[in-house]
């Protein structure tokens, strides 16, 4: 009886040192994706495949509409593209020449790109992730407000407002959704100490530097502003479908990207409604899967709190290959 008492406690020990492992386990799994998903350096801009992964239907048909409602975005003739070479390993600089062979300028007078380029030629963001940004208030907020205001009084927002009020995401008028919205997209947070040094525009819209890497930087309008300036040293590319998207990988005075995608025919009220009905309705690695042209692509958004509320984290595109 001594002996039955004494295995079935060591039974009872054995069970629960697995349960507790298995626990430990699930934990540090859980919070190394956590991590991952607000922190990473090299996020992964092409996926495989997977049987059974479905596009939502009511998506793709946003994105079809968005996309013939796109007026603003450039034609295969204004914007062409020298791929170089295919980089395979390591940061060295394998392409001699530029990414941008060719941009037809005069679509940066359409009011989209004026206000996106503001926002550059005023140098409103400092690219140092932990150098705290200045206050969102006063001259600085009418600004983006403006900016703001620009990207959404288009045809292709209108299509993703609808879209977000059909699937609930939001029911509030128009304009206290895009106050919301605001801080959304430009309340600041810390990726560094503590430091308020960060938001999802300045993430996705302008790019960041987080020590000697380059973090987001998903605009193909700044992308191509700062190599135009002799800035960016383009490297080569990891993957492209057709011209109309890419992984690449440069350097931005010093500081690399080892793998950095954008979508490139299409304008920034497009990014920017797509990347917010992402973030909005389809979250995560692989909800807001669609096709444009024929190409399967996802966008990967995550959110962070910031300012009493759900602020962007980043956006950016990837590509789903067979």
């Amino acid at each position: 009886m001594k002996y039955a008492v004494i295995a079935i406690v060591l039974a009872i020990l054995f069970i629960i040192a697995n349960v507790g492992i298995l626990l430990f386990i699930r934990e540090s799994m859980s919070s190394k994706n956590t991590e991952t998903a607000l922190n990473s350096d090299y996020p992964v801009y092409k996926q495989r495949s997977h049987a059974g992964t479905l596009v939502n239907s009511e998506l793709q048909a946003l994105v079809d509409k968005m996309w013939s409602l796109d007026v603003d975005r450039p034609s295969p003739k204004d914007v062409i593209l020298n791929w170089g070479s295919h980089i395979v390993s390591g940061t060295s600089d394998k392409s001699p020449n530029c990414l941008f062979y060719y941009v037809n300028e005069s679509i940066f007078k359409k009011p989209v790109y004026q206000a996106l380029m503001s926002t550059y030629q005023q140098n409103l963001f400092t690219p140092e992730v932990c150098s705290t940004e200045p206050q969102m208030s006063g001259p600085r907020k009418e600004l983006f407000q403006g900016v703001l205001r620009t990207l959404v009084n288009t045809p292709v927002f209108h299509a993703a407002f609808e879209y977000l009020q059909a699937e609930g995401i939001t029911q509030k008028p128009f304009e206290k959704f895009l106050s919301e919205l605001f801080t959304f997209w430009f309340g600041s947070y810390s990726r560094c100490r503590g430091t308020k040094g960060s938001s999802g525009w300045e993430h996705v819209f302008v790019g960041e530097w987080n020590h000697h890497k380059v973090s987001g930087h998903h605009s193909w309008v700044h992308y191509y502003l700062l190599e135009k300036e002799g800035l960016i040293n383009y490297h080569g590319y990891h993957h492209h479908s057709g011209h109309l998207e890419g992984a690449v990988q440069y350097s931005w005075k010093g500081h690399v990207k080892k793998v950095g995608g954008f979508l490139i025919q299409s304008s920034p009220s497009f990014d920017f409604s797509l990347y917010t009905v992402c973030a909005l309705a389809h979250p995560g690695k692989s909800a807001c899967r669609f096709s444009i042209d024929g190409y399967e692509l996802s966008v990967v958004t995550f959110k962070q709190p910031c300012d009493g509320q759900s602020c962007l984290s980043t956006a950016y595109t990837v590509a789903h290959m067979e």
